[in-house]
């Protein structure tokens, strides 16, 4: 493994870890609203733009986006087929803070953590 790679890895990790702790104290406040209320707010689904966003741009990994134009911005369904971990962080900056619900495997509705977050 090259070190010009092991040094971007830690680099993106800092910047991450920087950014994240920013966004932490209106990300906790908007987290806090009512489900039902957060579905409906433009405010919510904008902030998750940008800090999905920043952990895109942290990653340092460079990513060519061919036919962004052709995501709808009304009512649809899209599919991603999980070809990496930045599946739900790519579609959700190309969706540009519009209105979207992630669907995930029920299991994973029974642990806490990520119950509170799903």
């Amino acid at each position: 493994m090259k070190i010009s790679n092991i040094l971007r890895s830690i680099m993106g990790y800092i910047l991450l870890i920087i950014a994240l702790s920013i966004l932490a104290i209106p990300g906790s406040i908007l987290f806090l609203m009512p489900a039902c209320w957060r579905r409906k707010s433009s405010l919510f689904f904008s902030f998750m733009h940008i800090v999905y966003w920043v952990i895109l741009r942290c990653t340092m990994v460079p990513i060519k986006i061919i036919g962004a134009s052709h995501i709808p911005r009304k009512t649809a369904i899209i599919v991603a087929n999980h070809q990496s971990a930045l599946d739900v962080t790519l579609v959700s900056v190309l969706l540009k803070g519009h209105a979207h619900i992630w669907l995930a495997w029920s299991a994973l509705f029974k642990r806490f953590a990520l119950n509170f977050i799903l």
